[in-house]
């Protein structure tokens, strides 16, 4: 957005304790080969109880519950899944929104994600949009061989 300006070093650290606590997850998931309990937890109690997470502006998940669900059974739950935050495009802008741009690396697919994060004053998630920039698939070995 045009509005863009540095962020407040709170938003930045909070910024910071999600993208630890999806790194700690995702970790735990490829350790288990199963997205993790406590971590998966830990990573939702960062949201507020009526957080919304929304995919291309379109609402997918409200409340801690859905929450959950859309990690385990969403990011974590795709092999090898590991984030990478793009150096240098963390910002603010308008409505104490903060944006960022994140590689999201899987075994089978690469995006380039736009997240725009909202706070509660208590510092939780309030609304999190995901905006897809990219999405790249490369099919399963076992896809791509011939016949």
């Amino acid at each position: 957005p045009e509005t863009m300006t540095v962020p407040s070093s709170r938003l930045s650290s909070l910024l910071d304790l999600y993208f630890a606590g999806v790194k700690e997850a995702a970790r735990a998931t490829q350790l288990a080969g199963a997205p993790g309990g406590a971590t998966v937890d830990a990573l939702v109690a960062l949201f507020d109880p009526g957080a919304v997470i929304a995919v291309d502006g379109r609402e997918i998940s409200r409340g801690h519950e859905a929450i959950a669900r859309f990690y385990r059974g969403g990011v974590l739950a795709e092999p090898g899944f590991w984030p990478r935050p793009v150096e240098g495009s963390r910002g603010a802008a308008a409505d104490d929104a903060i944006v960022v741009d994140i590689f999201l690396h899987s075994t089978h697919r690469t995006r380039l994600v736009r997240d725009v994060f909202r706070y509660s004053g208590a510092g939780k998630i309030l609304h999190m949009d995901v905006q897809t920039i990219t999405d790249h698939r490369s099919p399963p070995p076992e896809a791509a061989a011939p016949p």
